[in-house]
């Protein structure tokens, strides 16, 4: 890795944790409880911290260990729900990542989902802050757990879709004050600028999720939706009349007996119906 002064890195990987964290919120409100978040949080910790770790004492291993770490942490999160001992761990997680796809949002956050999602959650964040510290762009750290946000919002139920959203939205600002500042560091570190300057911005933030979490409650913006509604049967409406086609005309030189009613046979011979 290449060398990078102390702040633009510490700076980077508070940038890291804070759009980590919004993604984590995000995906944990896709389940019930806030066990989900928890686990997401703790992957973004390990990830961003293995990382950052290995930047500051020069250590390929550390970094390298972003992947082995969440996978031992994520199995001791899951080895106590396990009934037959570690053997099982695979079980678990094939049921959570199977059972989802039948489920609607908030679904049960099942232990096999520990493991997923504090690997992904560690995943993203370890590459978020790497990637912004090697190539030296510090927006980096903010920009690679977007995607995680994106879809975690798609899913969202619908109760509680907007106060998930405003809270996400509120980390991901605070991760682009920090990045701005780890972006304008230079030789020297005006920690007390900085300081300022992320406190404007974690204002700004709760102001904005305070904000969209009370214009939620204004029915006008936001109605609630009427589950219980049903629209009652109908009967088909019927169809206009049709003006009656003639199918044939017969021309006779003397008047025929038709019988109506009845399918009639002509007999060419006879010349008769």
């Amino acid at each position: 890795a290449p060398a990078v002064s102390p702040a633009v890195l510490a700076m980077s990987s508070i940038s890291g944790v804070l759009s980590g964290l919004g993604a984590a919120w995000m995906l944990g409100g896709i389940f019930r409880g806030s066990q989900a978040r928890l686990v997401a949080g703790l992957g973004v910790l390990v990830g961003v911290g293995l990382v950052y770790l290995g930047l500051r004492l020069r250590s390929e291993l550390l970094q390298y260990a972003v992947v082995p770490v969440a996978l031992l942490l994520g199995a001791a999160l899951v080895a106590p729900a396990a009934g037959a001992g570690t053997s099982s761990l695979p079980a678990l997680v094939k049921d959570a990542a199977t059972s989802s796809q039948i489920l609607q949002p908030p679904i049960d956050f099942a232990p096999g989902w520990r493991l997923l999602l504090l690997l992904l959650a560690a995943v993203f964040a370890a590459s978020a802050v790497s990637f912004a510290v090697s190539l030296s762009r510090p927006r980096l750290a903010v920009l690679v757990p977007l995607p995680l946000i994106v879809a975690g919002a798609l899913l969202q139920p619908t109760s509680s879709a907007i106060a998930t959203s405003a809270v996400s939205i509120g980390f991901v600002m605070m991760a682009l004050a920090t990045s701005y500042a780890a972006d304008g560091t230079g030789e020297k570190f005006d920690a007390g600028f900085e300081l300022r300057r992320i406190g404007r911005s974690v204002a700004t933030a709760a102001l904005l999720v305070g904000a969209l979490l009370a214009a939620s409650q204004l029915s006008f913006l936001f109605p609630n939706p009427s589950p219980d509604r049903t629209v009652p049967p109908q009967r088909p409406p019927a169809g206009q009349p049709q003006a009656d086609v003639p199918l044939y005309s017969v021309n006779s030189d003397h008047p025929l007996p038709l019988r109506l009613g009845a399918i009639d046979v002509s007999d060419l011979t006879a010349r008769a119906w």
